[in-house]
């Protein structure tokens, strides 16, 4: 079982029409999904019903501790059962259809389908009234004639107590109120009798949540991670992959790595790779490049050829967790220098690290290779470098989903690494098969194999090609292949 948890469902958004078609993909490929929503969103039902959904797609937490109810052929209160109880007079208000008794108003309803004609509309909520007009309690009904809440209201109309059901009609969980309508107090009750309090929504979620991975365990997605981290706790984060689609979820990612003690919170993370912040997040996790249209194919590049690119320009990411491949990657440049001409390495340091942009230009400047070097600390992704140099260099292989090497790849941009364990990840394809090249870690051959790859143009011909045939599996990027890699 897969979950996607969001905050909100709102089948009309970008985000949403995502979801939706997410959804689809996976049901194509006969994986059970489902988005859980975890705030108290009020028009739930419309919106999955706008998105031509089931219910047990798209529940909220209330559903997780209830169960969706899918069944037909139930008998449905309508409007016209009303009608026949009483002779009150009738009039519509912002679709709500008032029941008045004279002056006095008795209830308002409103239907799941007001389109319908008047007495077969299905009844949603009944809001009943007391004195003065004044609001005194409503019932909710989903759609299959189940009541599913009772909402009571205090006399300034502020709701005082929320009560849901289980589809039998057992109560499920207590919501109190206090005098401002601000939620203080739940209490949820089990069929077994047994009980739960709690004093905030979140800590809610988290129960709810817990029961069904517990009930149905499956793999937990973020959605909107900005709004759904900061309710799930530091003590169960490390559980979900974040699907992070803006900047604002870029920042609740470092917010809950900085909780954890600047420990890295994730273990994988979805990111588009058009987006100007994927190549940051590699820092804060494994970064598969899933685009947010899943359901298309993302555009292939155009190759470009040798004669156009720049002469023996290479490329490489740096932060301070790949130092150390980074001073065997200067031994092997200086082996190079000989013909430094026909080299220069554009060196991007990782997030903007501008005291490690420091560091190193000292470095370089006490070896003699600042001729060679060029530091720069605007993001590879932003530079457009991946399509124009000879060779990317990739300190780490263990992210073979990482958006700067697939981008590499699909440009036909040969990858070089001095990962010791590609051997074993590339199954012993390390001379270009795949479009990768792993040097020796014997620096005089290391320097003959980079030289030769920088200056051989019909050996670099063979490998580029080899990259886009290497990169053809994942170039639908939005795919399902993708998508697998995570599940």
């Amino acid at each position: 079982m897969v979950y996607f948890l969001t905050y909100r469902f709102e089948g009309g958004t970008p985000s949403g029409e995502e979801q939706v078609q997410r959804l689809q993909l996976f049901a194509d490929h006969q994986v059970p999904a489902s988005i859980i929503v975890l705030s108290a969103q009020e028009d739930l039902d419309e919106q999955v019903q706008k998105a031509h959904l089931r219910s047990d797609q798209v529940m909220s937490l209330i559903d997780v501790l209830r169960g969706t109810d899918t069944s037909e052929g139930k008998p449905l209160y309508t409007i016209g059962d009303i009608m026949k109880l009483n002779d009150y007079q009738t009039k519509t208000v912002d679709h709500h259809l008032q029941f008045l008794n004279g002056d006095h108003l008795m209830y308002a309803v409103t239907a799941f389908d007001d389109e319908a004609e008047l007495t077969a509309q299905r009844i949603h909520t009944i809001t009943f009234f007391g004195d003065n007009n004044r609001k005194s309690y409503a019932e909710f009904y989903d759609r299959q004639g189940n009541k599913v809440k009772t909402v009571y209201f205090q006399a300034d109309g502020q709701v005082r107590l929320a009560v849901y059901f289980y589809a039998d009609g057992t109560p499920l969980l207590f919501c109190q109120y206090d005098g401002n309508g601000i939620l203080h107090h739940l209490t949820v009750l089990d069929l077994a009798g047994q009980s739960a309090e709690f004093t905030d929504w979140a800590s809610f979620g988290r129960y709810c949540l817990a029961h069904v991975i517990k009930q149905h365990p499956g793999k937990l997605f973020v959605d909107q991670p900005s709004r759904v981290l900061p309710m799930l706790g530091q003590e169960t984060v490390t559980d979900f992959v974040p699907v992070v689609r803006t900047e604002e979820d870029v920042s609740a990612i470092r917010q809950t790595e900085q909780s954890n003690g600047s420990r890295a919170a994730f273990g994988q993370l979805i990111a588009d790779p058009q987006a100007s912040f994927a190549s940051s997040l590699t820092q804060h996790g494994k970064v598969v490049p899933i685009a947010a249209t899943v359901n298309q194919q993302s555009t292939i590049p155009e190759v470009t050829p040798w004669e156009q690119r720049l002469p023996g320009r290479v490329a490489m990411e740096l932060d301070n967790q790949n130092l150390a491949i980074f001073e065997q990657l200067l031994s092997t440049l200086s082996m190079v220098k000989i013909k430094e001409k026909q080299v220069k390495l554009n060196l991007f340091v990782h997030h903007q690290d501008q005291a490690l942009a420091q560091q190193l230009q000292e470095s370089i400047e006490t070896l003699g290779l600042s001729s060679i070097l060029d530091i720069q600390t605007r993001s590879l992704a932003d530079s457009g470098d991946l399509a124009r140099v000879i060779a990317f260099i990739v300190a780490d292989l263990g992210n073979l989903g990482d958006a700067d090497l697939l981008s590499s790849l699909t440009y036909g941009t040969p990858v070089i690494t001095f990962t010791k364990a590609a051997d074993q990840m590339l199954n012993g394809a390390t001379n270009g098969e795949l479009g990768i090249v792993k040097l020796s870690d014997q620096v005089l051959d290391a320097a003959t194999d980079m030289l030769k790859l920088l200056t051989d143009q019909t050996w670099w011909q063979q490998i580029s090609d080899q990259a886009v045939a290497a990169a053809k599996p994942l170039r639908g990027l939005t795919g399902w292949e993708l998508w697998k890699m995570v599940l």
